[in-house]
């Protein structure tokens, strides 16, 4: 083994509370399920699995899609969450009570441990290489296999934590107080022989990515984490008495350990380690973390007891808060960063052990009062000059020192008092020459200082005096010495030096070339490109012949452009509105979000050997200088959902719907926990469009009322060089017919269209057949009965007239010429009677017994009436709701109205009874008399009896007479109500 040398720690308590770690914090406000953390785990395809106690979020990146568990059960917390490697996609899941539950394509199956809860309690779950799993639970170690669980009787320990398998696959077990080796085959479990390892009082035990594994050792008073490699200490660390419960190991090798105070961070050799305490002031939402991870693009992910998810972002970031900072700040030789605030001036600069310093200075003017500085600059001579809200210039000597802060001192000062112009106070540059150039105050314009010697006055230019800049927001000098200068109004100038001075030159033709718009920031690369950040309208690079503009089209965060700075690597950092963005190579055009690590608006970007850093007007950020930011590849595209009119639809390999399932909408995302804001997507759908989108960083699409057929929706991710991957993702689906165009629908509409055409014929010939009996009908009565009265009416005339030619006296008065009138009038006004009859039974109006039992019963009063006969009218309740044909209506009122004409005419009955009635499908009526009846056999006539018979018959019916003399007459007639000839 190896001799493990002597440790040096160092807490640096201040420092640490300074800092604040690159953290971003998710919540329930996010989307998160819960805030209470207790499980990270990132699956094949890249999602994050979060378990807390109310269930599991699942995270790309951009948005949480949550699962929840059977409320009706007792779950208790998420412990542990692993993907099967034999079946991706299958997901077990130990839960704190609720035993193993499986998690697959959407079902969740529950597999209880024992009838008990201690059993149930799953701790940590370990898949073998024969698919079976292993659980350590509150109550000892289970063997889960094809669905049934059994405990290992050879192991009889209580309370197993956690099974660990490190990278050379031996598989670690502790149970709170001692860690032993775990043999799945042979059922044992072996304490490790490794030298200096204590046998008890281990609290955990990890596995690291370097194959390392770390213990830690619970001392008393204080904690020791053990570094473990093949079965040898390689580090040993004291790490104090701050109940620490695991380690994880970053991308910079450096070790972090959970405890109840916060984090601690180690980093270090084995000759000498320094470990740093963070907490909440330094931007941790809670000091104490339930979990611990690292994902694949070396984000650490940690857990907490009610404030949500924690990721600390993988480039080394730390944030410093300061009061009242101008937003303005400069970077000198050797790599110490001041900050003007109104409060004094900030010096941050990395101490030996490689951690962020921070000093304020305080200087007093020469009439003794505390300077407020807004804007610095540092010359050739590594001092500075600073402005301070007065409007004065104060130029400060820095001396450094070996260790620590430097020491200031003011030489003199600028004042209107002594003749230099009042300072704008934001903007000053100290240029090649070393001559201080300032924006100017209330007037405006611009002024130049030579202070080689005696500080004095080498350009003046004043905005009353015709120059067009007032505020001077900008000032930098190119490699040919060409001083820009530029400001809110849509103007900029350039001064060039000449032999004797300076001169304005506003006609070059890269001046002529921009748009005159507000500009607030320009650079010149090393390449020689140069940049300029506008106020509204994005950037623009120049590169001696073209000028190319980039928007937020172009995969920027914002087009309000603040400041711009190059790295050591070339790359370019880009102050904006959004935050902070880097360009990897200046020639390229492709954009990487840093909105994680750092506020905004960034007012302020400058970049230094080894690190960069941001300005806000309340915080500074220092982070290590991306050399490649984020990597250029795209992850690949994965469909989170599908909804079919707004409804949850599963993405199964064949998506057939019907045809009104026609509003579809797509739910894609690529997972990436870098730059997430950064990612951009293309899409279509064929056939109906033939082109790519616009790249959007959108990740649902809907598309309303389809059509049927077959369709191919296809997404792709672009990289951070807006370059899409040759593989999209494809998800076909199809969308039926409708009913009434698939070819069986046609060919049955066809049909009943036929059908409908036959039924409507046979309607029509019926009709025309109903009409022609109805003409026969009329035509029958009018031959046989208006005929026939007509016919007597001429023969009746015809007498009349030859009586009144002859002049003869007929003796007879039957015969006589007034007989004969009186008979016309009889006969006319039957046949009008008779007319009534035929017109009323013909309109359609009538047809029903409601109109019926109403004209017999009026027909039935009046000619009773006239005879002073008693009437009796009874009908069955309900019957004028009966349907009857309108063939039996005419043949029943007709026979109703010639025996009644008879009852009243030829029996002296004092009373008339009229019935009407029901009989199963047939009508009823009777009429009845109380007159003196006759006997058929006497009778000279029987045409109306004949007629009735015939009437009723036809239709169908019975026709009856009883006739007595002296004791009535009752006729009775049954005819069908729906009848039809």
């Amino acid at each position: 083994m190896k001799t493990v040398l002597p440790i040096v720690i160092y807490f640096i308590a201040s420092l640490a509370h300074a800092q604040h770690l690159p953290l971003q914090n998710y919540t329930t406000r996010d989307g998160l399920i819960s805030n209470f953390v207790t499980e990270i785990y990132q699956d094949s395809r890249g999602y994050l699995w979060l378990g807390t106690d109310e269930g599991i979020s699942i995270f790309d990146g951009y948005r949480f899609r949550n699962i929840t568990f059977d409320e009706s059960k007792v779950w208790g917390d998420i412990n542990t969450i692993i993907e099967s490697k034999f079946y991706p996609g299958k997901m077990w899941i130990a839960t704190n009570g609720g035993g193993l539950v499986q998690y697959l394509h959407g079902q969740m199956t529950n597999f209880l441990v024992e009838n008990n809860e201690t059993s149930n309690k799953v701790n940590s779950v370990l898949e073998m290489d024969d698919s079976s799993l292993w659980l350590a639970t509150d109550n000892g170690l289970y063997h889960f296999q094809n669905g049934s669980v059994s405990r290992t009787d050879m192991i009889r320990m209580v309370g197993v934590f956690r099974l660990v398998r490190d990278l050379s696959g031996i598989i670690w077990c502790f149970n709170g107080q001692q860690v032993f080796l775990f043999s799945p085959e042979h059922k044992t479990l072996i304490v490790p022989n490794i030298k200096d390892l204590p046998k008890s009082n281990l609290y955990i035990v990890n596995a690291l990515p370097d194959s390392s594994i770390a213990i830690i050792g619970k001392g008393v008073p204080r904690e020791t984490l053990y570094i473990i490699k093949n079965f040898s200490i390689q580090r040993k660390i004291d790490i104090g008495s701050l109940n620490a419960t695991s380690t994880i190991l970053d991308q910079q090798k450096r070790y972090w350990v959970r405890t109840s105070k916060g984090l601690i961070m180690i980093h270090g050799t084995m000759q000498g380690s320094v470990s740093h305490l963070y907490n909440e002031s330094n931007g941790l939402p809670s000091n104490e973390t339930t979990v611990g991870y690292t994902d694949r693009e070396h984000n650490i992910w940690f857990g907490t007891l009610g404030r949500g998810l924690v990721k600390m972002n993988s480039i080394e970031s730390y944030q410093l808060s300061f009061e009242e900072l101008s937003g303005r700040g400069t970077i000198d030789r050797y790599s110490h960063l001041w900050v003007p605030s109104l409060l004094g001036l900030y010096e941050v600069w990395r101490d030996t052990t490689m951690m962020w310093q921070s000093h304020l200075h305080l200087l007093n003017s020469a009439q003794g009062k505390n300077i407020k500085f807004m804007a610095a600059s540092v010359d050739t001579n590594q001092n500075i000059w600073i402005s301070d809200n007065q409007g004065s210039l104060h130029y400060v000597t820095i001396t450094q020192l070996p260790t620590g802060h430097s020491r200031l001192a003011l030489k003199y000062s600028l004042t209107s008092e002594k003749g230099f112009p009042r300072s704008l106070g934001i903007t000053m540059m100290i240029d090649s020459k070393n001559m201080l150039w300032y924006g100017l105050d209330s007037a405006g314009g611009l002024a130049c200082i030579d202070f080689a010697s005696t500080p004095t006055i080498a350009a003046l230019y004043k905005h009353k005096d015709n120059f067009p800049i007032r505020d001077v927001r900008e000032l930098y000098e190119d490699q040919s010495g060409n001083i820009w200068v530029m400001g809110y109004e849509s103007a900029y100038w350039i001064v060039k030096r000449i032999p004797n001075g300076f001169m304005i030159d506003s006609v070059s033709s890269l001046a002529t070339m921009l748009p005159k718009i507000p500009f607030r920031s320009v650079l010149q690369t090393n390449n020689g490109l140069l940049w300029f950040g506008s106020r509204y309208s994005g950037l623009y690079r120049y590169d001696g012949k073209v000028l190319r503009h980039f928007t937020k089209k172009d995969g920027m965060i914002s087009n309000q452009i603040w400041s711009l700075a190059e790295t050591s690597a070339g790359g370019l950092i880009i102050g904006t509105q959004g935050g902070l963005m880097y360009m990897p190579d200046s020639t390229a055009t492709r954009f990487i979000s840093l909105q994680q690590y750092t506020p905004s608006p960034v007012r302020k970007a400058g970049s230094a050997k080894d690190f960069s850093f941001a300005l806000t007007r309340f915080d500074l950020t220092l982070f290590s200088t991306p050399v490649d930011g984020t990597s250029s590849k795209f992850p690949e595209v994965y469909f989170a959902s599908l909804k079919i009119n707004g409804k949850e639809h599963s993405l199964a390999d064949n998506i057939s719907l019907s045809s009104n399932e026609n509003t579809v909408t797509i739910d894609y995302t690529a997972i990436s926990f870098r730059n997430t804001g950064a990612l951009r997507f293309q899409y279509k759908l064929s056939p109906i469009e033939d082109r790519w989108s616009e790249a959007t960083m959108g990740r649902s699409v809907t598309y309303a009322n389809l059509s049927s057929g077959k369709y191919v929706f296809v997404v792709r991710a672009l990289n951070q060089e807006g370059k899409p991957n040759e593989a999209p993702s494809i998800l076909p689906f199809a969308i039926a017919s409708p009913l009434w165009a698939r070819w069986w629908f046609i060919a049955l509409c066809g049909l009943v269209i036929a059908g409908v055409f036959v039924i409507v014929e046979r309607f029509r010939v019926q009709r025309l057949l109903e009409m022609e009996k109805i003409r026969s009908r009329i035509a029958a009565d009018l031959h046989d009965d208006i005929g026939s009265g007509l016919t007597r009416i001429a023969l009746l005339t015809e007498m009349i007239h030859r009586q009144s030619v002859s002049g003869e006296k007929v003796p007879d008065e039957q015969f006589t010429i007034p007989s004969f009138t009186e008979k016309i009038g009889t006969i006319s006004r039957e046949l009008i009677d008779a007319m009534g009859d035929v017109v009323w039974s013909v309109d359609p109006k009538n047809n029903s017994m409601e109109k019926l039992l109403h004209r017999v019963q009026t027909f039935a009063t009046e000619v009773c009436e006239a005879k002073d006969i008693a009437l009796v009218f009874h009908a069955e309740n309900g019957i004028e709701k009966i349907k009857v044909a309108s063939d039996s209506i005419r043949a029943i009122l007709l026979v109703a109205k010639e025996a009644l004409t008879n009852a009243v005419r030829h029996s002296n009955a004092k009373t008339v009874t009229v019935s009407l009635k029901r009989s199963n499908n047939h009508l009823a009526i009777e009429i009845k008399d109380d007159g003196g009846g006759f006997a058929l056999n006497e009778l000279s006539r029987t045409n109306g009896l004949t007629n009735m018979r015939n009437r009723i018959e036809k239709n169908g019916g019975i026709f009856t007479i009883e006739a007595v003399k002296g004791k009535g007459t009752v006729i009775f007639a049954v005819i069908p109500l729906q009848h039809h000839n």
